[in-house]
């Protein structure tokens, strides 16, 4: 069989290296960006786009001679003509994203909002869910400062910051711990809250609701483009006939 791919003393055929790419769950993803290859085709752009994009300029007019400036723009960089397309398909993505997704993205951020909420937290987390008990006797009756006891008390890495946690969201906390600080009140202090093998103890330090920032309006967009390219490739693949693989190690029906 032909060698396709040379790896140190590795030589590995076209049927080897798909094998690779199934076995270590790559290839969804590398079919992804063939797809996406394919799309971007009906994605056209101007030479001022292009310009802009390179340059970082607003409203920038290109030069006459087009590819001189970008044989020099890549030559002041020592970038290759491979790097160079590269940026160019990144601004084709960019618009892609854009003109497929900006119109829905206000509706998706009202109906996704508590999502991007922000929240500022001390902590204290530890196994032992009897001294988290008393911790928590000790924070709201004894009045011990929280600071002391996440130091020499709570087993993650907060206790090196004195319990202090943030700037976090909403949705990159646990569930329960979520819901109590979006239904809590800043200086108040809640738990223990349960998690599997820890209890959690946090105070509500800050609150900040969420705004539909070019931040979060860039993170709507890249997540509802991936979904869509996720999808479209899941029904392409789904016709009979679409995706074939004509490999001895490894079955045609195990492609994804």
């Amino acid at each position: 069989m032909t060698v396709c791919l040379t790896f140190g003393t590795l030589k590995l055929t076209g049927e080897q290296v798909v094998a690779a790419l199934i076995r270590h769950q790559l290839l969804e993803s590398l079919l992804e960006q063939i797809l996406l290859d394919s799309i971007l085709t009906s994605v056209s752009i101007s030479e001022g786009e292009v310009f802009e994009h390179l340059t970082g300029r607003d409203r920038a007019i290109a030069p006459d001679d087009f590819q001189v400036f970008l044989r020099d723009w890549a030559s002041q960089r020592q970038l290759t003509q491979a790097d160079l397309e590269k940026a160019v398909r990144q601004l084709r993505i960019q618009k892609l994203k854009q003109t497929q997704f900006d119109r829905q993205i206000n509706a998706e951020f009202l109906q996704r909002k508590s999502e991007f909420d922000q929240v500022v937290l001390s902590l204290i987390r530890t196994s032992n869910h009897q001294l988290a008990e008393e911790l928590l006797f000790q924070l709201r009756d004894d009045q011990v400062s929280f600071e002391s006891l996440a130091t020499q008390y709570s087993e993650g890495t907060e206790r090196d910051s004195q319990g202090w946690i943030g700037l976090v969201r909403l949705s990159n906390l646990p569930m329960p711990v979520a819901q109590i600080v979006y239904q809590g009140q800043v200086g108040q202090i809640y738990g223990p809250i349960v998690l599997e093998d820890q209890a959690w103890i946090i105070r509500i330090e800050q609150f900040f609701a969420a705004r539909l920032t070019e931040w979060v309006r860039v993170d709507l967009r890249n997540q509802r483009f991936n979904r869509w390219l996720r999808s479209t490739l899941h029904s392409s693949i789904a016709e009979p006939g679409q995706l074939q693989l004509n490999a001895n190690q490894t079955p045609a029906e195990a492609i994804v």
